[in-house]
């Protein structure tokens, strides 16, 4: 009744010489309404591709350095926000959110990576050098970080999902929650690790060593683990469901998980 009411007053208005002053400011507010939105897109945008061209520049500077600091802003570079371009018939599109840096640096990835090399993102030991570097919630998948060093980084939440990362430096690192599913970590060190809460669900992880790691909550269920060291790690609370070991694993004292013997 109400909104039937309103709809015959505004009604009466237009009709009335006033109405086209209040026709005229209706469309008036939706346009200034449009072009705030607008402006704000034109930001976002700005701040989005000034930001990735800077990573680019640093990462793709051929040197260790450079490509160290650039992944040093990896995560902020790809989680910056931004509105979609507003359609000014369409006033829903303007709320709509999206990470404009997330698909090209997915991409980037790929291909950067994989040629790596020690003189242009590594070390004297390793093919690429991200010791100290905070990757905290990055997502990396099908990426090959085979010899790179993680040693003492912060990747809490990271995920690198089907990946390879052999022959590689975890120690130290925070890695809570991280996400290693089917990922290939053949030889790596996880030394000192806190890994609590993490996933190494299919993960190959033969022949590492996780001496002395926190891992309450791990999920290594499916996962290789012939020839692994743990010892001194903490496992309480750690699924091993169909994880594969043999006479060459060496779990921690008292310790005895269900596993799979192959």
């Amino acid at each position: 009744m109400i909104l039937l009411n309103w709809t015959k007053h505004f009604y009466k208005s237009v009709k009335k010489e006033t109405g086209y002053l209040v026709i005229g400011s209706l469309i008036g507010l939706y346009l200034t309404a449009y072009y705030l939105v607008e402006a704000k897109y034109n930001r976002d945008s700005s701040l989005a591709s000034t930001t990735l061209s800077n990573f680019y520049s640093l990462a793709n500077s051929g040197h260790p350095m450079g490509f160290k600091t650039a992944m040093a802003q990896f995560r902020t570079t790809y989680q910056i926000e931004s509105i979609k371009e507003p359609k000014i018939v369409n006033p829903f599109s303007w709320f709509s959110v999206y990470k404009p840096n997330y698909t090209p640096l997915r991409d980037w990835t790929l291909f950067a990576f994989e040629s790596c090399t020690k003189e242009i993102c590594g070390s004297e030991l390793y093919r690429i050098d991200l010791s100290k570097v905070p990757l905290n919630d990055a997502i990396f998948t099908n990426v090959n970080f085979d010899k790179t060093n993680f040693s003492s980084s912060y990747l809490d939440n990271i995920k690198i999902f089907a990946s390879t990362a052999k022959n590689s430096n975890f120690s130290n690192i925070q890695g809570q929650f991280a996400n290693f599913s089917k990922t290939n970590l053949e030889s790596s060190k996880f030394d000192n690790a806190m890994l609590a809460g993490a996933n190494f669900t299919g993960a190959n992880l033969q022949n590492s060593t996780m001496d002395n790691i926190l891992a309450y909550g791990v999920i290594f269920d499916d996962a290789n683990l012939k020839g692994v060291s743990f010892l001194g790690a903490d496992l309480e609370a750690s699924s091993f469901k169909n994880a594969i070991y043999d006479e060459s694993t060496i779990f921690p004292n008292g310790f005895a998980p269900s596993l799979k013997s192959k």
